[in-house]
Formats: C-alpha cells, structure tokens, sequence
C-alpha cells in the first residue's frame, strides 16, 4: 500500500513537472512571440508615422500645385485675351494699311493727272504770248491804204481801239501769269519750263501735310486749275475775236 501510493506520488510528480517544463516552454514562446509582436507594432507605428508625414508633404505640394495650376490657367486666359487683342489690332493694322496704299496710289493718280494738266495751261500760256506777239507786230504793221481809210476811217479807228484795248488786256493777263514772285500756294508742288519759281514735281514738301489736309490741297489746286481753264478759254476767245477784227480791217 505504502509502496503504490510512492509510486503515483512520483507518477503525478513527475507529470506536474513535465506540464510545468511545458508550460514554461510556451511561456518562453509566447514571451518571445509578444516581444516579436511589439517589434513589429513599434515598426508599424514608425513606419505609419513616416508615411503620415510623407503623406503630409504631399497634400502640401498637391495644394501648391494645385494653386500653381489656378494661377497658370488664369495666366493662359489672360495671354489668350491678350492674343486675340493683338490679332484684332494686327487685322485692323492691315486694313488702314490697305486703305492707306489706295488712297496713296489715288493721290498719285490724282497729282499727275493735275500736274499734267498745269503742264497743259503753261503751254497754253505759251501759245498766247506767242498769240500776243503776233497781235503786237501786226499791230505795228503800216496802216492800211488811202481809199479803205476813206472808205470805212470811223469802222478801221473803232477796231483799232478795240484791237489795241484786247492786246493791252491779253498782255495784263499775260503779266499776270508771269509775274509772280513765288509760286502761287495751289501750284507748290509742280514745275513748268515757263515757270522757273516752281520746284520740281517730286521735291519734299516743306511743310508736311496729312492725307486729310492733302485731300483739301489737292482740292484747291483742282479748283484753281479749272479757273485758270476757265480764263484760258476767255483769253483765247478774245484773242480770235481780236484776230477777226484785224484781219477784217
């Protein structure tokens, strides 16, 4: 009896020290597990922390992105506004441009057709005064003889005075025409061989004037043009009527 309960005191002894070396083996195994596991949640955390601030880092050069992209696309509205500024202005540029060139080539047009018609009027000029001197020395021709003085002396003396008050009033118009001391102001920009005052046709202009102002010079020199036309009618008309008288004399 004594020897059986010996034998499972030391049967349940040696169990209890089989389940106590069991036990501190999973004791020591779950120590090294736990500590494993602190590891990795202590690595986890640093490795969340350095990714929060990275994550930081990048929300904020997100947002200065972000702000650089608002600012660039605010900066292309205004460069495209500016643009279609520009190529507004360049189009209209081009369009005065145009409308420059054609009323430049009709100024041309317009200053020769004017110079060639001053051209016109001082060889008309011309042909008077040789017109005048004609008149002048069939005016000093002898008179004519006895028996038509007899004849018509009343009709021949009424003639002769309206033949010498024609040439008087061809040769004042004459004098007229050649004695100006300069130019006169409609005809600056024009030169006749009878007229040695007047610069050339192509001299610079002293006194520059706009398109506006050199729409109304050319204006005037038209009109002063059509009046000497005009005058250069009448003078001509008189002088056939003066050649009419002294050829029927």
């Amino acid at each position: 009896m004594p020897l059986t309960i010996s034998y499972s005191s030391f049967s349940m002894r040696k169990v209890l020290e089989n389940r106590s070396l069991s036990d501190e083996e999973r004791m020591d195994a779950l120590e090294n597990q736990l500590k494993e596991a602190r590891f990795l949640a202590e690595e986890a955390d640093r490795k969340y922390d350095e990714v929060a601030r990275k994550l930081a880092m990048v929300e904020a050069d997100l947002e200065r992105a972000e702000e650089r992209a608002e600012s660039g696309e605010s900066k292309i509205v205004e460069l495209e506004e500016e643009l279609r500024v520009v190529g507004n202005n360049l189009k209209s540029l081009e369009v005065s441009e145009e409308k420059a060139n054609q009323r430049e080539e009709t100024y041309k047009e317009q200053i020769k057709t004017l110079a060639n018609k001053l051209k016109a009027a001082a060889h008309r000029e011309d042909n008077f005064e040789e017109q005048i001197k004609e008149l002048s020395h069939r005016m000093r021709e002898p008179p004519p003889p006895p028996m038509l003085t007899r004849v018509l002396p009343l009709q021949a003396e009424a003639r002769a005075e309206f033949a010498e008050r024609s040439v008087q009033k061809l040769q004042k118009e004459v004098d007229r025409l050649e004695g100006w001391g300069r130019c006169p102001p409609s005809f600056l920009p024009w030169s006749s061989p009878s007229r040695p005052c007047m610069p050339a046709l192509k001299a610079p202009c002293p006194h520059p004037v706009t398109p506006r102002h050199q729409f109304s010079h050319q204006q005037t020199v038209s009109d002063d043009l059509v009046a000497e036309k005009d005058k250069s009618r009448m003078l001509q008309a008189d002088m056939e009527a003066t050649l009419q008288d002294i050829q029927n004399m």
